[in-house]
């Protein structure tokens, strides 16, 4: 009897022992896992810099001198009464202003005649003054005691456009795709 208790207790302790392998084989199992970096696309935008033209116009008036001409008396002499023989006041007192183009453009120029009393009067014709040169421009006065006189001219310069390009730089919004990566855990 003592074999049949000893083959009783060996059994016993090899499926004990089974079942502890079993439990103790289950319980410290532990997966076979690892962390791995998978890709992903994304839209990132970015500032970038764009250039451009940009043309800035302005007009100013053409530069010019003047100075004072001759004065004249058209029809009649200086000192004596012949402009006003009868009564006719036929004769003029003619003012020369010389109108000089200062400026690297060509124009047409405009003279007022400023009287005593106020008034103006826009002098004989336009004239075109190339770059450099000159030109004569007249006022008209009858000639008689008490009348009106120049006072002064006024000259109207043709306007000019000057433009100046420049350079600018304005940021611009763009988009691309970057690859980026996250984390994941696969186990077996």
């Amino acid at each position: 009897m003592k074999n049949k208790h000893f083959w009783y207790i060996l059994g016993g302790i090899v499926i004990a022992t089974l079942i502890l392998l079993i439990i103790f084989a289950n319980v410290n199992k532990q997966p076979n896992c690892k962390i791995i970096q998978t890709p992903y696309e994304e839209q990132e935008s970015y500032i970038d810099y764009e250039t451009y033209n940009e043309q800035n116009c302005e007009e100013s008036p053409l530069t010019y001198t003047t100075r004072p001409g001759d004065i004249r008396l058209q029809g009649g002499r200086w000192g004596d009464d012949s402009c006003s023989k009868n009564g006719l006041n036929q004769c003029l007192i003619v003012w020369d202003v010389i109108i000089k183009n200062t400026d690297t453009r060509g124009g047409e120029f405009y003279m007022y005649c400023i009287y005593s009393d106020g008034s103006t009067y826009k002098a004989t014709r336009p004239s075109w003054i190339d770059p450099g040169e000159e030109e004569s421009m007249q006022c008209f006065n009858t000639f008689s005691s008490g009348e009106l006189y120049i006072q002064d001219t006024k000259v109207f310069p043709p306007n000019k456009e000057e433009c100046l390009t420049t350079s600018q730089q304005r940021p611009i919004t763009k988009y691309r795709t970057i690859t980026k990566y996250k984390e994941e855990t696969v186990c077996d």
